[in-house]
């Protein structure tokens, strides 16, 4: 029954990473200032011609569509010195899979916080000795997390192209994702720049995330444990 105890808690640690791991992408990844910020940054109104009010429209509707929150990616915009559609067929393939990707993390995310919210009853109706199971195990399982997401930043840290494109061909099972500049407007407004970016802030709110749950769950585990002591 114990080592039932350590595995439901290990799972339960898990799916926290999970939550963290969604919430750092979705606050960051559907943040529409985030990306007007990295637009001015990367120079893509001069690049791409076009104006600030159309690329919003045109980030809006694509960060809506991979919310589930419109049906397509079909939107014309004014560039380049007439209006037309703004996303090709390749685009909106490579687009689509990423639609996938991402309903498959909600799907996880789903279940995960379904299993957490279920655990966390279980373990505050189970009294001291389950709750200090779980918080030991939460800890050790995200000081673990912590100490191998160090050394995934720093490979990545020195050859992040390496890892982008590791990354698309893990999760990618064809290469629509290799886009061209002089066809495809999606490589234009978020060039590699911007990934790199993007994953520098994703990482830190995960890694800030983490630790937090880390020191927290020592913290109580220490506490738990005293009081059971002087009990």
């Amino acid at each position: 029954m114990k080592v039932l105890k350590y595995i439901a808690s290990v799972v339960f640690s898990l799916c926290l990473i999970l939550l963290f791991l969604y919430a750092s992408v979705f606050f960051i990844g559907f943040n529409e200032d985030f990306y007007e910020r990295e637009y001015e940054k990367n120079g893509v109104y001069d690049i791409v011609g076009i104006e600030k009010t159309e690329l919003s429209a045109v980030t809006k509707h694509m960060l809506d569509y991979l919310k589930g929150k419109t049906p397509d990616l079909h939107i014309s915009a004014f560039y380049r010195g007439e209006t037309r559609q703004f996303f090709n067929e390749k685009e909106i393939f490579h687009m689509n899979d990423v639609l996938k990707l991402f309903n498959t993390g909600k799907l996880l995310k789903n279940i995960s916080l379904v299993f957490v919210l279920c655990f966390s009853v279980f373990v505050f109706a189970s009294g001291k000795k389950m709750l200090t199971i779980a918080l030991k195990t939460v800890c050790v399982t995200f000081v673990s997390l912590l100490a191998i997401s160090a050394i995934l930043a720093a490979i990545i840290c020195i050859d992040f192209d390496s890892a982008f494109t590791a990354f698309h061909k893990l999760f990618f099972s064809n290469d629509m994702w290799l886009l061209d500049p002089a066809t495809d407007m999606l490589i234009n407004i978020v060039p590699l720049e911007f990934f790199i970016d993007i994953a520098v802030r994703i990482g830190i709110l995960f890694f800030s995330l983490s630790a937090a749950t880390a020191a927290a769950s020592g913290i109580f585990a220490r506490a738990a444990l005293r009081c059971k002591r002087e009990n």
